[in-house]
């Protein structure tokens, strides 16, 4: 008799046994499936790092510039040269430095136009913790900033955010400022 127990018991404990692993199992599961469902709402590291993030549909609009015009730009596609693919900008280049596809190679921001054979070293992204940092408000929000100058034959004063780009620009006296922004 005490054999005949000891087998039932036993075989409670791996059928309970069994029970427990497959909850188990579909809870990991569930929870594999949320996580990897919220990444998409989520900028990517590279996106923070970065100042621009270049993804095809973003776009930023600004105050007034000339002639009581506001200014927008938006990536509308990419295009290539020397085998890196830059991310083209419809719109006033005033924002992307004068150029209208950019690149990321490591924390190099490069810049070129359709009529170039030869991409240009734009920012060298390590050296942003060396410039002046401001707290800037515009219409779109407060952003923490790097303030620097740049420029051949027209010279601006530029804020920038990492993760969002241009901010603020300054030439000559006249500032635009970011009023939108929105990032795919």
């Amino acid at each position: 008799m005490g054999g005949g127990l000891g087998a039932t018991s036993l075989a409670h404990r791996i059928i309970y046994y069994n029970i427990i692993m497959r909850y188990l199992a579909l809870f990991l599961s569930i929870s594999i499936l949320l996580l990897e469902g919220c990444k998409e709402n989520v900028i990517s590291s590279d996106n923070e790092k970065n100042i621009y993030p270049l993804k095809v549909g973003n776009q930023w609009i600004y105050s007034q510039w000339l002639y009581g015009l506001g200014d927008t730009i938006t990536i509308d596609n990419t295009s290539t040269l020397n085998g890196k693919i830059g991310y083209h900008f419809s719109g006033v280049w005033t924002y992307t430095f004068e150029n209208f596809n950019l690149y990321y190679d490591n924390s190099k921001l490069y810049g070129f136009n359709t009529w170039d054979s030869v991409a240009t070293e734009l920012l060298d992204e390590n050296i942003l913790e060396t410039l002046p940092a401001e707290t800037v408000s515009v219409p779109a929000g407060t952003f923490y900033t790097y303030k620097f100058t740049w420029g051949n034959k027209h010279i601006y004063t530029y804020w920038i955010s990492r993760g969002v780009g241009v901010v603020k620009v300054m030439r000559n006296g006249m500032v635009t400022e970011l009023i939108n922004f929105t990032l795919n």
